[in-house]
């Protein structure tokens, strides 16, 4: 792998630039900085009296402030409230809950307080080589524009030897940075997007204002950036590209307190993945989307509203066993849902959370099916007991045939003649008590699990209202509940 050295590090070309792409995920707080010069700009922004030193540390300062915000947000929502411990309990996680609430408040500590999480090493590596390789650019102007070209006689001096420097050069003079001031207060840059360019490709977009900004990642352009690193990597440590990478994927942040946000997740233009080297054929596409998936959270109010909405999402893939090579193909559409916690945490209300159609085809033959239609539900743990009362009908649908033995770890055989159909159903406005760990209540309707496997109904389970679901034994059954309500 190519490899650079600078004054506070050593780090692979190619880590440093996706770790540096992965550090300013969190890029939403403006720079600081002093002086005087610039000149007017061609597009509203009055840049006079903006330094490079002002550039610099604009492009680099509060990278992980907003996100930080968020996570903290996130985070303590996750390990306060009741409503999601019980709802991950009765998800059968068994210790779950803790162990999210855990890890939850040590993420939420953002990137320094994970010393000895290796993420947050790379993150914060990544945050010194950006500040480093600004530091030591060149920068032009034109107008409210500045371009940032690393000087590579600086950056590959203390390279590990006169390869590893010439490929150093190489790289670094195809890289540039280009940095559109969108407003300037006290001639100090407090908005801004900035480009990274390999070849004048953008592989990386990086906005920035004092409480919002996004990331982007476009596709193409990443493909050109890492072909370039190829092309001076040593031979077994080239790295195998799909042949077609297009579209955008953005991440965006709005900070709205020291312990509140928002996260949205998007897709800007469509995405596609291609790769069929050697026989192996892999395709992923991804439809444009302006909400892929988005999440607010208010750690003081202890609230969150988390979003879903993929309208199409295909994943085409080449397997293989004894007979050779066969397709295997997955589609979803019209996965949606949005969830809120309010009350403290003691409350989850569920909204529209169901998924059209998810299907898997070996050689063209359905092999998979799901199906499960939109529902709403309100999960309060506020009392003793939590209880979930689902307003809409819940219908849930599934079979699996063992194809080509794709499911073998389901059915534990590579028989392709194996098949397994399930379905739970309940009528609106039934409800569920967790009356212990154990079982589970049923009001208001009727809940029924049908799972038949190979034409044989293993499971087949309806509790009346007032009934429990007992899952204490090896399967589920209907029974007296056994504890007082």
């Amino acid at each position: 792998m190519l490899t650079i050295q600078t004054p506070k590090l050593r780090k692979s070309v190619l880590g440093l630039a996706l770790a540096a792409s992965v550090a300013t995920l969190s890029s939403c707080a403006g720079g600081s900085g002093d002086g005087n010069g610039g000149s007017e700009n061609n597009a509203g922004v009055d840049t006079r009296g903006v330094t490079t030193e002002s550039l610099r540390t604009s492009a680099t300062t509060g990278m992980t402030q907003g996100i930080t915000a968020n996570t903290r947000a996130l985070t303590t929502v996750l390990g306060d409230s009741s409503a999601l411990q019980q709802l991950t309990s009765q998800l059968g996680s068994g210790g779950g809950a803790s162990s999210v609430s855990t890890s939850a408040r040590a993420l939420g500590d953002g990137p320094n307080g994970l010393d000895t999480d290796s993420v947050s090493t790379q993150i914060d590596s990544a945050l010194d080589f950006v500040g480093e390789l600004i530091d030591q650019s060149d920068i032009s102007q034109n107008g409210n524009v500045y371009t940032f070209d690393p000087v590579e006689a600086q950056i590959c001096a203390n390279a590990e030897d006169s390869q590893a420097a010439a490929d150093c050069t190489t790289v670094l003079s195809h890289i540039t940075f280009v940095m559109t001031v969108n407003s300037v207060v006290d001639q100090q840059v407090v908005a801004a997007t900035t480009a990274f360019k390999y070849d004048n490709s953008t592989f990386v977009v990086v906005d920035f204002s004092a409480n919002s900004g996004y990331y982007e990642v476009q596709l193409a352009g990443l493909r050109t950036l890492l072909a370039g690193l190829n092309e001076v990597a040593p031979a077994d440590e080239v790295v195998e590209l799909p042949s077609t990478m297009q579209g955008t994927l953005r991440v965006a942040f709005t900070t709205t307190g020291s312990d509140s946000g928002t996260l949205t997740v998007s897709v800007p233009a469509a995405i596609r993945l291609t790769d069929d080297t050697e026989g192996e054929a892999l395709q992923i596409d991804i439809a444009q989307t302006n909400q892929l998936f988005s999440l607010a959270a208010d750690g003081t109010a202890k609230t969150m509203t988390v979003e879903v909405n993929i309208s199409a999402l295909d994943l085409l893939s080449s397997e293989s066993d004894v007979a050779g090579s066969f397709p295997v193909k997955l589609a979803l559409s019209g996965i949606t849902g949005k969830a809120v916690v309010t009350d403290s945490g003691d409350k989850l209300t569920l909204t529209g959370i169901g998924a059209d159609s998810v299907t898997v085809k070996v050689e063209n033959t359905q092999a998979a099916s799901l199906s499960l239609a939109a529902f709403d539900a309100v999960l309060d743990a506020s009392g003793a007991n939590a209880v979930a009362n689902f307003s809409k009908a819940l219908d849930f649908n599934l079979s699996l045939t063992n194809l080509r033995g794709i499911f073998s770890d389901i059915f534990e055989s590579d028989d392709p003649a194996l098949t397994l159909v399930a379905s739970v159903d309940a009528p609106g406005n039934t409800g569920f008590e967790t009356v212990s760990d154990e079982q589970l209540k049923v009001t208001g309707g009727t809940l029924d699990i049908v799972i038949t496997q190979d034409g044989a109904d293993d499971i087949n389970v309806s509790v009346p209202d007032g009934s429990c679901l007992d899952t204490s034994g090896d399967a589920p059954v209907a029974s007296s509940c056994l504890v007082a309500n």
